[in-house]
């Protein structure tokens, strides 16, 4: 009897441990695809002009018919460039005016639907220009927070997809709150907001949760905790650096589900930060850190990079630099089964500068933004499918 009751006590002790752990908050476990891929790179070369910038921090690739485009925003000469893919080429600039009726003061997210309506968030506003930069409608986000004195406000960049979509006739972003918390009386608080311009409002608050990874205090994870997302064609993707699973949620905000992304090189969530750590030197460089969901246009196939661990050196007047981190990219099914993870040469690659089409994924080569280099280098990746 004694025995039992011992053996008791373990597993209760067990079970009490486990759910005292990080695991506790359900690390997803990959579904196996029966699928297989093989993987060809190439580089693709393509001339540029004294204008155009070698990599972008904000781009989209741009799909129609006979169209094979990249729209990337221009910091330096706040301008959009345009490259013809197909033809390696610079197709043109959309000059971005700084003061009076046409004024884009930033760009912290854009989304090109046409060349009559490319939507721009800058960090306030919501503007429409046509393909000459003219504005054709302009609203202020902001105030439709302070009218309902919100404690949230929108927000938007490269891990936060900006995306209009037509049914709904409606911008999806992402939803900061004033004092960063995540929990609200014990209560998730929503992450991505639907602004509809037919009503000129914030229509839905989206059930897009934080993980119960930062349930105690999403601080102890810095921006790691931050979401991640990007659109479909009819559903919204997301995820948290600080973790490996993949979550999925309709544009009406039903049908949240998630899915298993866990790496077999990494480990799958990141450790809480020591309090009073430096964030930069002592996490963000130093931890794991999981990318957007990337797809092409028909979502036959997607791909993740994600950050590995990177021992920091000690010595103070040498730190260890973002480059050095291992990085890898995993290739998922059109139902988010694990399909291949590979690991590739951080050196080389840009990874703000990553885009698919339906056969192939691309990433910029890493080239300094003051390169005098004549020529953007891409990366493709061609996958065929078995």
């Amino acid at each position: 009897m004694k025995s039992t009751f011992n053996i008791i006590i373990l597993i209760v002790s067990l079970l009490i441990t486990s759910c005292n752990s990080n695991d506790r908050y359900s690390l997803v476990d990959n579904t196996i695809s029966k699928e297989t891929v093989n993987i060809d790179k190439e580089i693709i070369r393509i001339k540029i002009d004294s204008l155009t910038l070698h990599t972008f921090s904000y781009l989209q690739y741009i799909d129609a018919e006979n169209i094979a485009e990249i729209i990337g925003y221009n910091n330096k000469t706040h301008a959009f460039d345009i490259i013809d893919l197909g033809g390696r080429s610079i197709k043109d600039h959309i000059n971005l005016e700084k003061d009076g009726p046409n004024l884009i003061s930033s760009v912290k997210g854009f989304h090109y639907y046409n060349e009559d309506s490319i939507f721009i968030f800058d960090g306030r506003r919501i503007s429409i220009i046509d393909s000459k930069g003219i504005v054709k409608f302009r609203t202020d986000l902001f105030s439709n927070f302070e009218k309902g004195k919100s404690h949230y406000f929108p927000h938007s960049d490269y891990f936060a997809d900006l995306k209009y979509f037509p049914s709904r006739n409606s911008l999806y972003f992402r939803i900061v709150y004033n004092d960063r918390k995540l929990i609200e009386n014990g209560k998730s608080r929503p992450l991505i907001g639907e602004f509809n311009f037919s009503d000129n409002e914030v229509l839905n608050l989206l059930p897009a949760y934080a993980s119960k990874l930062f349930w105690t205090n999403p601080e102890d994870f810095g921006l790691h905790s931050s979401i991640n997302y990007t659109c479909g064609r009819n559903k919204i993707y997301y995820n948290f650096p600080a973790e490996s699973n993949i979550y999925t949620i309709d544009l009406d905000g039903s049908n949240n589900m998630y899915h298993g992304g866990k790496s077999i090189f990494t480990k799958n969530y990141a450790d809480e930060m020591e309090p009073g750590e430096d964030y930069y030197f002592k996490y963000y460089k130093e931890e794991i850190f999981f990318y957007p969901l990337l797809f092409p246009i028909d979502e036959n196939y997607f791909i993740r990079l994600h950050w590995g661990e990177l021992t920091l050196k000690k010595n103070n007047s040498e730190f260890s630099l973002l480059e050095e981190k291992p990085l890898y990219i995993t290739i998922f099914d059109k139902e988010l089964n694990y399909i291949k993870e590979l690991e590739i040469n951080n050196k080389d690659y840009y990874v703000g500068g990553v885009f698919c089409d339906n056969s192939a994924f691309y990433i910029f080569k890493n080239i300094s933004f003051d390169s005098s280099s004549d020529e953007i280098i891409l990366y493709k990746f061609n996958i065929d499918f078995k």
